[in-house]
Order: structure tokens, then C-alpha cells, then sequence
């Protein structure tokens, strides 16, 4: 059975549980990936024929399709998000280093944080 899944933040293809195509970013901001994951995610069980790059050029030509002012406000829907996780991390951050404990712990705690993007 062919499904399609999230893998460790990429969108991947799997068939009886092995992944046989992950849809990378490449060059695409953010934004942009981000509206054609979302559009194979919706279209995946009508549209798959089996060939993952043939879906994505149809993702990518959704976005193309769509007015600057749609694409405009997808990037700066983009950018609030963005700085949101920034403002997050750097108060998580903060927390963590007034909180008392082992600095061993704390470093690991600190590399999950810095991790999120």
C-alpha cells in the first residue's frame, strides 16, 4: 500500500513502509514548499499514478498559478510564523538557563530547542 507521511520534517512516499521518495526543499522558500507539501497532501489519493516528480510539478504548478497578493500573503503568513518559533526559542532558552539542574541535561534540553525550525 502506497501512503504518504511526515519523516523526520520531510514528506515522504512510502510503499509497505519503506520510503521510496522524499519531496526535499531543494531551493524553494520556505513558503513555497510549504504550499506544495500541502497541496500533494490533499491531492496524493486522486492525483498519484506512481510518479512522485510528476505530482510535484502539478504542486508547483498550483502555486504558480496563484495571484501575487495569494502568494504575497502565503510569505508573510510565512515570516510571522518564522519569527514566532525564533521568539519561542529564544524564551524556552532563556527559562532553561535560570533553571537549576545538571548542565549536562540542560545542554541536551538546549540542542532540541536550537533544533526546531
Amino acid at each position: 500500500m502506497t501512503s504518504i507521511e511526515w519523516i523526520d520534517g520531510e514528506l515522504s512516499i512510502l510503499r509497505d513502509e519503506e520510503i521510496i521518495h522524499v519531496f526535499e526543499r531543494g531551493n524553494e522558500p520556505r513558503a513555497v514548499h510549504k504550499h506544495m507539501c500541502a497541496w500533494v497532501i490533499t491531492n496524493f489519493n486522486s492525483k498519484f499514478n506512481g510518479d512522485p516528480e510528476a505530482l510535484w510539478a502539478e504542486a508547483k504548478f498550483s502555486w504558480i498559478s496563484m495571484t501575487p497578493e495569494t502568494q504575497g500573503f502565503l510569505f508573510s503568513l510565512q515570516e510571522k510564523e518564522d519569527q514566532m518559533v525564533k521568539d519561542i526559542r529564544v524564551g524556552l532558552l532563556a527559562t532553561l538557563a535560570g533553571y537549576q539542574g545538571v548542565q549536562s541535561v540542560k545542554d541536551k534540553f538546549a540542542e532540541a530547542i536550537r533544533s526546531v525550525e
